[in-house]
């Protein structure tokens, strides 16, 4: 198996003490597609923005390059 391109550990991401995203833990590796589903409101955006180091989060993401 090949090493993860992006990887979350544990992520939480939280405004004014509501959880958005609670312990999300995730891999994905290079030429993967991958599809984020939910309805309005369950934290897609969120999880993407602490992803990509735009939201505020706890845990870790580790990010190849």
């Amino acid at each position: 198996m090949s090493t993860p391109i992006l990887a979350a550990r544990g992520l939480v991401v939280a405004y004014s003490g509501r959880t958005a995203v609670d312990r999300v833990d995730l891999n994905v590796r290079h030429a993967e597609l991958v599809a984020l589903v939910g309805p309005n409101g369950a934290g897609k955006s969120s999880l993407l923005a602490a992803l990509a180091g735009l939201g505020p989060h706890t845990g870790s993401v580790l990010r190849c390059g």
